[in-house]
């Protein structure tokens, strides 16, 4: 027993100056074990939006315009983000961070150095530790929707139009049918002054009836044939009244007068 408590001393001898090592080296690498959660908001002009989380607080590798208070990343640069032509290029690095950089709305993706691709509501996503370089380009996706926006607006102003016009020619041959049936009646009860007390009685039936037959005519009004035919022979004459058929399916109305 006493040779067992021997050789352990002797073992924790040997082994000390390898746990104080160890001590050190977590000592010096705790501090930087710090995580961060940020999301990163890119626009089509460039600027980056940041709102995230963090429990290390030194913001020496943060662009101008990051800060943080307390454990937040807020603000908003335009220092990651350079354009050439028509070619976008992000760069953004953060030790021992998780970042999900928000796409701008059209934008299409050429090159990326580190991480994965993902989509949200058609907007694309990239989840990526510590760091990332991305080279993209944005689509004029909203002016296409602009320009389907206008073409539906279009398409109803001109829809509208023609069912109004519709609706104004459909007011107008109405209002004109009137004024030809009032002008025609006016005319009628003007040439009615010069007509006898019969041909007037055959006028005013064929106003409230329209078209009858000849013999339903003369029994309406209760004139006898003979002077019936006359009269209808003198209103004929006069352009009055048309007649139409042949044998007993004689049929007479009033003639459309201008």
């Amino acid at each position: 027993m006493k040779f067992y408590k021997v050789r352990n001393h002797k073992l924790i001898k040997m082994i000390k100056p390898i746990l104080v090592v160890i001590l050190i080296l977590f000592s010096t690498i705790s501090p930087a074990l710090a995580t961060s959660y940020i999301s990163i908001y890119l626009d089509e002009a460039g600027d980056a939006t940041f709102i995230g989380i963090t429990d290390n607080n030194s913001s020496e590798f943060l662009p101008n315009g990051i800060i943080i208070e307390g454990n937040k990343i807020l603000g908003i640069t335009s220092e990651l983000t350079i354009k050439q032509g028509k070619d976008w290029k992000f760069s953004f690095y953060f030790n021992d961070s998780l970042l999900n950089v928000f796409m701008p709305n059209g934008a299409i993706i050429s090159n990326i150095s580190f991480g994965k691709i993902k989509t949200d509501e058609n907007r694309i996503i990239v989840e990526v530790n510590e760091g990332t370089n991305i080279e993209y380009v944005i689509t004029n996706s909203n002016n296409y929707y602009y320009y389907v926006r206008f073409i539906i607006l279009v398409l109803i102003i001109a829809g509208l139009y023609i069912l109004i016009r519709k609706y104004l020619l459909k007011r107008n041959k109405s209002s004109a049918r009137r004024k030809n049936i009032g002008r025609r009646i006016n005319k009628i009860e003007m040439i009615k002054e010069v007509l006898n007390e019969r041909e007037r009685l055959i006028i005013n039936n064929l106003k409230g009836s329209g078209k009858l037959k000849m013999s339903q005519l003369r029994r309406v009004c209760n004139i006898p044939k003979a002077s019936f035919s006359r009269h209808i022979q003198e209103l004929e004459r006069k352009k009055l009244i048309i007649k139409s058929g042949d044998g007993k399916n004689k049929f007479v109305e009033l003639r459309q007068t201008n």
